[in-house]
């Protein structure tokens, strides 16, 4: 519904009827079948935009205690780990890792 009340679309709807010269007019000059034509071109353009919208990042679960064993492991150390709930039982966690400046350095 629009905001008038109309349904979508009500505006243009019997064009035809109402302004019949103006319609042969525009028919006359392939206007009517050029925006019929723009009409399904759209539709099919945000169809194809919708499909083209693919997530750019992918995302791999890996347990918290592996984590900390591979932090642990490459010399670092967990100071936060803050996990978010989300629908359907999925779980997300940030790690907030440091590690000490003379292993940085200093590795061979």
């Amino acid at each position: 519904m629009e905001p008038s009340g109309e349904p979508a679309g009500a505006r243009f709807a019997g064009f035809r009827q109402r302004h019949p010269l103006l319609h042969s007019a525009l028919a006359a000059l392939g206007f009517v079948r050029a925006r019929r034509a723009l009409t399904r071109v759209g539709g099919r353009f945000r169809a194809w935009r919708h499909r083209r919208r693919r997530p750019a990042m992918e995302m791999h679960a890996l347990a918290t205690e592996e984590v900390a064993r591979i932090v642990t492991a490459g010399g670092g150390r967990i100071l936060q780990a803050p996990t978010t709930h989300w629908p359907r039982g999925i779980v997300s966690c940030q790690y907030w890792v440091v590690k000490d400046r003379d292993e940085l350095c200093c590795r061979e």
